[in-house]
């Protein structure tokens, strides 16, 4: 399976000041459950609305908490609202 998981919010907390993503505190439960995935062998694509300028220190921010994933989208289509019909949280899994 393909599991695509947010960054911003699921893995980590969702900072005020973009120039705080390097600093943002990780969700560690969300993590674990996400490397379990990858360690299962599922396909995990991480993506963010963050700027694509932000990749170095998103990557940095990944490699730092040991998030294991096999793809990152940078720059998520901005909206106020997402409606997916296959949409879970971490909770769920």
């Amino acid at each position: 399976m393909i599991y695509a998981v947010d960054l911003d919010g699921t893995l980590c907390y969702e900072m005020k000041d973009w120039k705080d993503y390097k600093i943002a505190p990780p969700i560690y439960p969300n993590i674990n459950k996400s490397n379990k995935l990858f360690n299962e062998g599922h396909i995990i694509v991480i993506y963010t609305a963050r700027p694509i300028t932000d990749i170095y220190v998103t990557r940095s921010w990944l490699k730092k908490h040991s998030v294991k994933y096999h793809k990152l989208i940078m720059d998520k289509f901005r909206a106020d609202w997402y409606i997916d019909n296959n949409s879970m949280k971490m909770e769920d899994l």
